[in-house]
């Protein structure tokens, strides 16, 4: 009989722990708990960060860690990016469409067909995208919609489709030129998914017209098409993938199965030969989602489309990531805390680590001020040393022990603004030289010693400014000017690395400033007004802000930042605006306070950010 060495290569290891990192298959012996274990792989779906627009059947391809929604229900031209992390806004197709295939990769990819209402038509038009923009190239043969799609934007393949209600049998090469048509499928069907290349390809599934859907899976050798094996849930406008391999690993998720309003949450993986239904389910019956390969078999995505008993409108903006891996992942999410001792919202706040936090005066309702300060520790607010001033959107930073605040307005509506600047040791508060402005709905950060203020008002929602201040703790001197004149910010960083995102007169301008002067990076892919940032100018989560139509205090959006661009992450579990402004890094931050129009709220909810761990299995005998 052969031994572990002999088959894995490696002998039983003997550790008091389990390891930080193991290959899976490896077997050790844990000399404390007396067990041996191993690292096994397991399948299993994780939430992730919504897509910025809700839609349904766009066109979709790439990977799991750069992939690529395009148009959609309803009829847009949007574009968004995925970067493993969230979805950061693209370059926008020339035509509107929904229903549309893609296949290819993030920066060499392709939307083919769709349909566009109104006029109620059929789409034989194409493009392909660079990474950043869309170029219009020659057309389908036959024009329609909801097709089978798989290669590259050399050698690409459609098959199938709609043209109104009746399913398509034609098939189409495309040669980085122009179209060819084809050999036929044998099953005509719309909505199916397809992977793999041109001379080994692959597509499943898809509506029949009705009444029926199919299981049915055919494989393409770039000439032929031959049966392979059939899918245990006959299913349509499904979502999948299998990258260059997906002749021989293949992924199938979702979709609506044959009675009328009914769906599956079922996830099946291809050999090549037979179907096998995973045991890792979405969590919700959804169909419509991105409409093309996208990911491999153990590394998938699905994002938008309709779900619900009917899986009709209203569609949803969420996304979920399909992962076979010896480690387990938790996604990045909002939780509970504990409540402030009252309603807040416009509060001052430090900069924090995500587990503390210093949140200081604020409005308790119109128009109700307070003077109140309060540290946040181990999930619980506690009373601090009471603020100099009753007033609201003070800005400041430093810590909870050492932390300065300046400006804020006094009362409502329009009431003075101040120019007070103060300090606090962790017990009191102490004035310090005025700030050079009377200022509110400004942005501060920076330690106690070496702080940076910019923008804000003279007096609230009026004469906003472009000046930038620094405070060494003694004095203020002044900095280089803001580009633009600005007001209830978002904002984050130090004196010589700071962050600034959106306000009252640029919603999506955002800015850098390196101890001397502002530069401006890309627009935020939302209009921000009074946002939360928590982290710095390269690693940055925003939450808690207005952004038209979602506006008045209704908003439970987030984004990221990574020093490059703007994306989507995890949605804060309260809708709110105008919370605490400060506190945090970009995996552990606390949004508290705010309100949602009207009142405000007294609600804590703490962010923790993706992690994952090795998936240890203990080894037992029968």
């Amino acid at each position: 009989m052969a031994t572990y060495k002999e088959i894995f290569g490696k002998e039983v290891k003997f550790l008091s722990s389990d390891p930080a990192n193991e290959v899976e298959g490896q077997i050790w012996y844990n000399t404390t708990s007396r067990t041996f274990k191993s690292v096994v792989a397991g399948a299993a779906w994780s939430s992730a960060s919504p897509i910025i627009t809700a839609r349904a059947t766009g066109a979709g391809f790439g990977t799991q860690t750069a992939a690529v929604m395009a148009g959609g229900a309803p009829y847009t031209t949007l574009t968004e990016e995925y970067n493993g992390s969230g979805w950061s806004a693209g370059g926008a197709l020339n035509t509107p469409r929904r229903s549309n295939a893609g296949l290819g990769i993030i920066t060499a990819g392709m939307s083919v067909g769709g349909f566009f209402h109104p006029p109620s038509q059929d789409l034989s038009s194409s493009e392909e995208y660079d990474g950043s923009s869309w170029t219009a190239t020659n057309s389908l043969n036959t024009a329609r919609a909801s097709t089978g799609s798989f290669g590259t934007t050399a050698a690409g393949v459609v098959a199938g489709g709609s043209v109104g209600p009746l399913a398509k049998s034609e098939v189409e090469e495309f040669n980085g030129t122009s179209w060819s048509e084809e050999t036929n499928i044998t099953t005509p069907r719309w909505s199916s998914i397809g992977a793999g290349t041109l001379t080994a390809g692959v597509i499943f599934g898809g509506n029949l017209g009705p009444p029926g859907m199919s299981n049915a899976t055919e494989e393409y050798d770039g000439t032929n098409w031959t049966a392979g094996g059939n899918m245990n849930t006959a299913r349509g406008e499904l979502s999948g993938g299998g990258g260059p391999t997906g002749q021989t690993a293949a992924v199938a998720m979702a979709g609506r199965t044959t009675g009328p309003g009914s769906g599956s949450t079922a996830t099946e993986t291809y050999d090549g030969t037979t179907w096998t239904t995973s045991p890792a389910t979405l969590a919700v019956v959804q169909a419509g989602g991105m409409g093309g390969p996208v990911g491999t078999s153990t590394a998938s995505l699905f994002a938008g489309g309709r779900t619900g008993p009917a899986m009709t409108p209203p569609i949803v903006n969420t996304t979920q990531e399909f992962n076979v891996l010896s480690t387990v992942i938790t996604a990045g999410a909002w939780a509970s805390g504990g409540a402030l001792p009252g309603n807040r919202s416009s509060q001052g706040g430090t900069i924090g680590d995500g587990t503390t936090q210093l949140g200081v005066s604020g409005q308790v309702t119109y128009p109700l001020f307070t003077n109140s300060t309060e540290e946040y520790a181990s999930s619980v607010w506690t009373a601090g040393g009471v603020y100099p001033t009753t007033i609201r959107a003070a800005f400041g930073g430093g810590t909870v022990t050492a932390a300065w605040m300046t400006g804020g307005e006094t009362s409502v509506p329009n009431g003075p603004a101040l120019s007070a600047t103060n300090t606090y040791n962790g017990t009191s508060w102490t004035a310090g030289t005025a700030y050079p402005n009377t200022t509110v709905q400004a942005s501060g950060c920076g330690p106690q010693t070496a702080g940076l203020a910019w923008a804000g008002n003279t007096s609230w929602g009026t004469s906003p400014q472009t000046t930038t201040f620094e405070y060494n703790g003694p004095a203020w001197t002044a900095g280089g000017a803001f580009p633009q004149a600005m007001q209830a910010n978002g904002w984050a960083g130090t004196q010589t690395a700071a962050l600034h995102v959106g306000g009252g007169t640029s919603e999506v301008f955002s800015a850098t400033y390196n101890g001397t002067s502002w530069t401006a990076a890309p627009d935020m892919y939302r209009i921000v007004y009074g946002g939360s940032v928590a982290g710095t100018n390269t690693a940055a989560l925003l939450f808690a802000f207005d952004s038209p139509p979602t506006s008045s205090g209704d908003n439970a959006l987030c984004g990221g930042f990574d020093g490059t661009s703007w994306y989507t992450q995890p949605s804060l579990g309260t809708s709110r605006a105008s919370g605490l402004s400060r506190s945090g890094t970009a995996t552990a931050a606390i949004g508290a306070g705010g309100y949602t129009d009207p009142a405000r709220i007294d609600n804590t909810e703490e962010f923790t950010g993706e992690t994952s761990a090795a998936n240890y299995k203990t080894i037992t005998t029968s």
